[in-house]
């Protein structure tokens, strides 16, 4: 068996190299956990944007509903305006 002896210095060496892979480590962490709050932040704007167009596709869909009403009353107003024109004259 080889000696796996480490001397103080080769110790602290790895020691010191730990420590710099452990801060690079946490740093990226850090970095991985911003991102997963903005990663909430933006889907919960886009969950309110999408109930916002969804509120403005449903008002136009009302409004062409109201159009579709309001042109079938104007239509029987005209017919029958025609019929007491045609019968008074």
């Amino acid at each position: 068996m080889e000696n796996d002896a480490y001397s103080i210095k080769e110790l602290v060496n790895m020691i010191y190299e730990l420590k710099i892979e452990l801060a690079k480590t946490q740093t990226l962490i850090q970095k991985y956990n911003g991102l997963r709050e903005k990663q909430t932040r933006y889907e919960s704007a886009q969950d309110e944007i999408d109930l916002r167009l969804k509120t403005v596709e449903d008002s136009l869909a009302a409004k062409k509903e109201t159009k579709k009403d309001y042109q079938w009353i104007l239509g029987v107003v005209i017919a029958f305006a025609s019929l007491v024109y045609a019968i008074l004259k």
